[in-house]
């Protein structure tokens, strides 16, 4: 099923890239509800005809749409509009450290590694970043007191850390310091929790026993344009986790906790981005 898309023009004297105005006209139809999820996008011969620009321009917005997550790709039959993610909203003061500091815990992280990476494709698409651009890898131990109870693991674009220093990062919170800055400052954040078994490398940095279990959370962190600012992963000690979820099927919510360590909470809001959308309009 092919949804009905509204060719709203591109301003081609405009200072910004063509591939970037024929993502945001995408975007906008399937805001609008042009667009519907599962539906298929006009084909790139037609975008192409439609716009009088080139397969290279096409294929570079359907590119960035489908980092982003609004569309994916099918070989053989085209691109389709994503269906909508569930995800993580946290206010902009939720770092982890002020949750544990707030409840009297003395908190400190041991920094592991901090410099220049070229990311992997996974991070790449996180981040939506294009060939060439590094990112900042930083990765550090989670201590409550003198009691290693986890691992983070998080990767930022190169050009959003030039105030970022190596000594701060003991005591500083990652999402802290990205919340200092407008451009940086957290929205939303997309999560996913799973348990696995602890990586060999990771039970030799926490000094832990190779069989040992651990939660991870991955995320990916947006500002408030909706652009990827942070990837990570925050690892937990099995002893020092447990994941609590409360649905509420009148309203949608889905509440989820997680326990970091005895006695201490950590909570996060899930919520569907139509509900979130809808309350806004409201």
């Amino acid at each position: 099923m092919r949804g009905t898309m509204k060719f709203y023009p591109l301003e081609k004297k405009n200072s910004v890239p063509l591939y970037v105005q024929m993502a945001d006209i995408i975007k906008r139809n399937i805001d609008e509800g042009h667009l519907l999820p599962n539906t298929a996008l006009p084909s790139e011969s037609k975008l192409m005809k439609a716009y009088e620009t080139s397969r290279i321009t096409i294929r570079n917005a359907l590119l960035r749409l489908e980092y982003s997550g609004d569309i994916f790709k099918v070989h053989g039959r085209g691109s389709f509009v994503s269906i909508k993610k569930i995800t993580d909203f946290v206010p902009p003061s939720s770092s982890w450290r002020s949750l544990m500091e707030k409840q009297g815990h003395n908190v400190s992280y041991e920094l592991i590694e901090f410099g220049e990476v070229w990311p992997n494709d996974g991070v790449k698409k996180e981040l939506q970043l294009f060939k060439g651009e590094k990112v900042k890898k930083i990765k550090r131990l989670k201590k409550i007191g003198q009691e290693t109870i986890g691992l983070d693991l998080f990767f930022i674009p190169l050009h959003l850390c030039s105030k970022l220093k190596k000594d701060t990062l003991h005591e500083s919170s990652i999402i802290d310091f990205l919340n200092l800055a407008p451009e940086t400052k957290i929205k939303q954040i997309d999560a996913q929790i799973r348990s696995a078994a602890i990586e060999d490398g990771d039970a030799e940095v926490m000094d832990v026993d190779y069989s040992s279990t651990v939660l991870i959370r991955g995320f990916v962190a947006y500002n408030a344009f909706d652009e990827p600012v942070l990837s990570g992963k925050v690892m937990y000690l099995s002893q020092y986790a447990v994941v609590n979820v409360k649905i509420n099927t009148e309203q949608e919510d889905f509440e989820c906790s997680i326990m970091d360590a005895p006695g201490l909470n950590f909570d996060g809001m899930l919520k569907t981005e139509q509900e979130t959308n809808s309350k806004t309009q409201n």
